[in-house]
């Protein structure tokens, strides 16, 4: 099962995710991440903070970004 890492960026700051997650497809790592980008964005409005600029880069194990979910693709609900 490939491992996919979720780096987070809120603008300039960037959290590495160091250790990934054995996911069995993009599709799954998609998902992964629109649940990450939702559960940070709850955190940022709690504390007042924006969330215009978060997004989850999803990453392979080569260091290849496959995909980034920001927080403006799941803010409607999907």
């Amino acid at each position: 099962m490939p491992v996919y890492f979720f780096h987070i960026r809120d603008g300039a700051r960037l959290i590495l995710d160091p250790q990934g997650s054995d996911l069995p497809g993009l599709h799954a790592a998609r998902d992964e991440a629109r649940a990450s980008v939702r559960e940070f964005a709850i955190e940022a409005l709690q504390h007042r903070l924006p969330v215009d600029r978060l997004h989850v880069e999803i990453v392979d194990e080569d260091g290849t970004t496959l995909d980034i979910v920001r927080f403006s693709d799941v803010a409607d609900g999907d």
